[in-house]
């Protein structure tokens, strides 16, 4: 397809009609008889040109002179046509982010944002085509997942569900991969809050709206029953009367702008809470969905002979609230005798060295405070009791310099064993806020490995651990969309991404479990930022002649040889030699 860099210099057109008005103007002579014409033979002829309108004769120098005029304003112009060989490579930043399924008038930004997209890439040729999608993390799509020809592949991964959007931090990944020759579009709901390079190109398909959204739930449990605390928010310039459904029963709200409301409930019943706000620009952040606390306990066993230390140790058990004595299996194992250790089985063993040489260490204390034994755990100021060996089994966590005071091993199978150096007449820690919390995250790390959920209520977008029974060798995961799919163990593990709000549902062997994800970002619930427009320029970025054919040199070429055809004319006419 031809084009014009310059098309400006098309008004250079407007030389034709002149040169036709000038060829039309001619003198009109008068016939006078002489006898002879020896006085005007080297005479100039006379100018034929006047004021006068007459019949355009045709010449062969008008029509060389109208040659001319056309192939120079055409040159002038920058004619040019796409070379069709000649592509760019393009990386498309897609924003995942919920905010893009915001919708008016039953289109949502994603619809718009795809037929932005759509226009762009039958534009012109690219390739290769990559395709990021820029949520709380980029994700690359594999080429084999989507076609250009009818984009389809693109829309299905491009879901929307992501809380939050990174798009600077996608922008320099696509760079990377791009090279210096390569497009870069991004399509969002917002106006881009970072200056654009060179060969970025931001198309935003949002607008702000207003919007009422749940931004926190949480659910826990005390004294025999639950509650439910809930915090809603309205995102618009005005105030706002709305209904809220909770379990069955209507309340009425009244919102201001921008203000987080929070409601608390109480519950009695082990049921799964619901509560719904009415229909608005983005439904997905309206529902609210939280199951009843998990009451999980470890099967707990003390065998220590030392009073002063069982007694210490009882206490903190069950202070934590964590412990099942009565339970067959024994999932952790408290004890000072090493005859007891566990060389098999699924049970934690928790040895507790009372040696009687002791000495009284006031640090400073070396610590891991990574390990979730340690979360919370700040042993200076305290005196630990232990003894002066320096090689002490496991893997130190605590240490008195080189005198380790709390170590772990973890055998092949899984199971862990937890040494504690700890003599209760010259320490203080079993007198310290430490020493319970030290046992509390103990119980709860065992807890957290044994087989079913870690969590029941989740951010959507975050990622969910589920540990099957060993002897389970199939997991299937129900969405809150009815989709099913079977997920492979990993390392005793499965890992299920929220990729959306609502129930997700496991079924393990026999057993059945289930967890609510739910929408809370208030970022992405506001609406009032989002915006349209496009920003960045790639014929700016790009030489004109890499993708496309200059054809001046097409124009200039004949506009010389009628040039130099016309000065040999008018010198034969002249009687030049």
């Amino acid at each position: 397809m031809l084009s014009f860099l310059f098309p400006h210099a098309l008004w250079g057109f407007a030389a034709v009609p002149l040169l036709v008005l000038i060829y039309m103007l001619r003198r009109k002579h008068r016939e006078h008889i002489v006898s002879s014409l020896i006085l005007w033979e080297n005479s100039d002829p006379p100018d034929q040109s006047g004021i006068r309108i007459r019949k355009l004769r045709s010449s062969l120098l008008f029509f060389l002179e109208l040659l001319i005029i056309c192939c120079l304003v055409t040159a002038a112009a920058g004619p040019r046509v796409r070379i069709k060989g000649n592509v760019r490579p393009l990386t498309l930043i897609l924003d995942n982010s919920l905010s893009m399924r915001a919708a008016e008038k039953g289109h949502s930004f994603r619809e718009k944002g795809a037929g932005a997209m759509q226009k762009i890439l039958d534009s012109r040729s690219f390739h290769p085509v990559r395709v990021m999608l820029a949520g709380d993390k980029t994700e690359m799509l594999p080429r084999t997942s989507f076609s250009l020809a009818d984009h389809s592949g693109i829309l299905k991964h491009w879901s929307c569900f992501a809380p939050a959007s990174r798009l600077e931090e996608a922008l320099a990944g696509a760079k990377e991969i791009s090279g210096k020759e390569g497009l870069i579009l991004i399509i969002s709901d917002r106006a881009p809050a970072f200056p654009l390079s060179p060969g970025v190109r931001w198309i935003a398909v949002g607008k702000a709206l207003p919007n009422t959204a749940f931004v926190n739930g949480v659910r826990s449990h005390s004294e025999g029953k639950d509650r439910v605390l809930l915090e809603v928010c309205h995102y618009s310039p005005r105030k706002t009367e709305t209904k809220l459904h909770v379990m069955g029963k209507d309340e009425f709200l009244s919102l201001e702008p921008g203000i987080r409301k929070e409601m608390v409930f109480g519950m009695r019943e082990k049921s799964l809470f619901s509560a719904r706000l009415p229909e608005d620009a983005l439904k997905e952040d309206n529902e609210l969905l939280l199951f009843p606390p998990p009451e999980k306990k470890a099967g707990t066993g003390i065998r220590i002979v030392n009073p002063a230390l069982h007694a210490v140790v009882q206490r903190a058990v069950r202070a934590s609230g964590l412990a099942d004595f009565h339970v067959p299996v024994r999932h952790i194992l408290f004890t000072d005798r090493r005859e007891s250790l566990q060389k098999e089985g699924e049970t934690w063993t928790v040895f507790l060295v009372s040696e009687q040489n002791a000495r009284a260490y006031k640090g400073p204390f070396v610590a891991d405070y990574s390990h979730p034994l340690l979360k919370g755990i700040r042993p200076e100021g305290l005196i630990w009791g232990a003894g002066a060996e320096k090689d002490f089994p496991g893997t130190a966590l605590i240490s008195a310099g080189d005198i380790p005071l709390l170590t772990y091993s973890e055998r092949a199978s899984g199971i862990n064993e937890i040494r504690i150096r700890m003599n209760v007449q010259t320490s203080t820690l079993p007198l310290s806020p430490a020493w319970p919390g030290l046992i509390w995250n103990l119980m709860h790390w065992r807890i957290a490995e044994l087989p079913g959920l870690k969590e029941f209520n989740v951010r959507a977008g975050k990622e969910v651990s589920f540990i099957p029974d060993k002897s389970v060798r199939k997991v299937q995961v129900t969405f809150p969309d009815r989709r099913e799919k079977e997920i492979p163990e990993i390392l005793g593990k499965i890992s299920i991404h929220t990729d959306e709000p609502g129930v997700y549902s496991i079924r393990s062997g026999k057993g059945e479990a289930g967890f609510a994800a739910n929408f809370f970002s208030p970022e992405e619930s506001d609406l009032s930022e989002c915006r349209s427009g496009e920003w960045g320029n790639w014929e700016n970025f790009l030489p004109a002649q890499e993708d496309y054919l200059a054809l001046d040199r097409f124009f200039l070429f004949p506009a010389f040889c009628a040039l130099l055809l016309h000065l040999i004319i008018l010198q034969k006419k002249q009687g030049s030699p």
